[in-house]
């Protein structure tokens, strides 16, 4: 039976017409999808930072301990010596006092890591090493008058005591044998971190319709959400990865320091054993130890500051302390010169 030519067309047309509504129907899917894509390599993006950032982080508060406990050698060897200064000048640098007062704090400070450990504390788990890396000053400043301070995840802590005092009186919170994942929450709650999810959850969050039935103006709205989510997680990994840098620039100042001093501390443990009166000292040796004592003063500031600053809902760098803490490093000790020839 012959078909009839205006059948055709019309079958032609009506295939033309619902190819451009499958194409259509597509692009508007595609538009989705590419959003969803764009979200979901940000979201591995941020997964691998935040582990790199962890791992740094954590490791810098083992790395606080072990020099807060080294701190206690130069409390040691002023209680040997006799007439030792109580004030410190050293090269025009501003005066300090290192004293039996500024010794004791010292020695409190080394007493109260060892309660830590025994209250198991220093353990990756209990929040304590992320939150002792990044706040410094406020995890070991005493207690203001009639004042109680409150920080999640840790006791209260009343006038006259620091977190870390009050932390060694309690023992430390249950937590998972690796730990990772609480001192994860502790890093992204401290860095105000954006809640992560899955594509498929946050899909289902934003619409309720299948992304093939969204018109073309609903699936340009629902891009919009999707990259604002995606914006920031890119802009929370900015703000870890520059935590981290800082973190390790930081590190290796205080490693700096630290190298000088261990080495200045020896000589003058030796030079106490045969001449332990100060006054008895050549000037030499007196520089050497204002030296040693700046050089411990320096790397106390450089741990025990705040990295990160609270304005508001912002987490911010405390970039002013931070540069000024460096300066004083590379007063003592100079940053190697990158050009200078290898050895």
């Amino acid at each position: 039976m012959a078909v009839h030519p205006g059948a055709v067309i019309a079958v032609a047309g009506l295939a033309v017409a619902g190819f451009k509504l499958y194409t259509a129907l597509s692009n508007t899917a595609q538009i989705v999808r590419s959003s969803l894509e764009r979200y979901n390599d940000e979201k591995i993006r941020y997964y691998t930072v935040s582990k790199q950032v962890l791992e740094t982080v954590v490791d810098y508060g083992k790395f606080k301990l072990e020099m807060w406990d080294e701190f206690g050698v130069l409390a040691q060897l002023y209680s040997r010596m006799q007439n030792p200064p109580g004030l410190i000048s050293y090269k025009g640098m501003e005066s300090v006092h290192a004293g039996r007062p500024q010794m004791d704090d010292i020695r409190t400070m080394v007493a109260s890591l060892d309660a830590l450990h025994e209250q198991k504390w220093d353990a990756v788990g209990t929040g304590m090493l992320t939150s002792l890396a990044i706040y410094g000053k406020t995890m070991t400043q005493k207690v203001g008058k009639d004042q109680i301070l409150h920080i999640d995840g840790f006791p209260d802590t009343e006038e006259g005591d620091s977190v870390l005092d009050t932390m060694g009186t309690v023992p430390a919170p249950h937590h998972s044998d690796n730990g990772v994942i609480e001192e994860s929450a502790v890093l992204n709650e401290i860095l105000g971190m954006p809640v992560v999810v899955e594509t498929e959850a946050l899909l289902a969050e934003l619409s309720e319709k299948p992304i093939t039935e969204l018109t073309k103006d609903e699936a340009f709205a629902l891009k919009d959400q999707i990259d604002w989510r995606s914006l920031k997680l890119a802009d929370a990994v900015g703000r870890m990865r520059r935590l981290g840098e800082t973190v390790e620039s930081v590190r290796s100042d205080v490693e700096r320091l630290r190298e000088v001093c261990r080495s200045k501390i020896e000589s003058i443990g030796l030079l106490v054993q045969r001449t332990p009166d100060y006054n008895e000292f050549r000037l030499a040796d007196k520089q050497d130890y204002q030296f040693a004592v700046m050089l411990q003063r320096t790397m106390r500031l450089l741990t025990r500051l705040d990295l990160v600053l609270k304005r508001g809902n912002m987490c911010v760098l405390n970039s002013m302390a931070i540069n000024d803490c460096k300066r004083q490093a590379a007063e003592l000790v100079p940053l190697p010169d990158p050009n200078a020839p290898a050895r």
